[in-house]
């Protein structure tokens, strides 16, 4: 087989395909993080478990969202009597907004290198009617570069 043909043979088109879909997946994932960010910023957030499915106070499975209070302490109120209490207020409501981040350019570089090796075996007679063998080894390694853009 030639190298050329060899070449050619590589996946190349699956190789980038599950690339692209690793950086879609990546994507997803920071997006979901700035998801729940934003949620906690929000001043409530809903109670979830690590994969991220609704659960209540108790961490059981749920369809009806439990929510927690999650916001802080800022600056006080007097109330009719005269009362001071603290003030209350969402991250959002100070300002903060959550990030969300985003792959703008992705660069994929391939390296492939194929290595052939030929090996020559001749034989020959001596004076004495023993069979010698000798060995020749001989290699090449060609080299391919190529980069695609996401």
């Amino acid at each position: 087989m030639g190298i050329g043909q060899q070449l050619l043979n590589v996946p190349m088109g699956d190789m980038i395909r599950q690339m692209a879909f690793a950086i879609a997946d990546a994507q997803m994932e920071l997006d979901e993080s700035s998801v729940r960010v934003a949620e906690l910023m929000s001043g409530q957030y809903p109670l979830r478990d690590p994969e991220g499915n609704l659960v209540d106070g108790e961490g059981k499975p749920t369809s009806k969202p439990v929510y927690v209070d999650s916001r802080v302490f800022f600056g006080e109120e007097k109330d009719k009597d005269g009362k001071i209490t603290p003030s209350r207020a969402s991250m959002m409501e100070l300002g903060f907004t959550p990030t969300f981040y985003q792959f703008i350019e992705t660069l994929i570089e391939v390296k492939i290198s194929i290595r052939i090796t030929r090996q020559t075996d001749t034989s020959s007679k001596s004076h004495e009617g023993d069979t010698v063998i000798a060995s020749k080894n001989r290699s090449s390694i060609f080299s391919s570069k190529s980069s695609s853009r996401l």
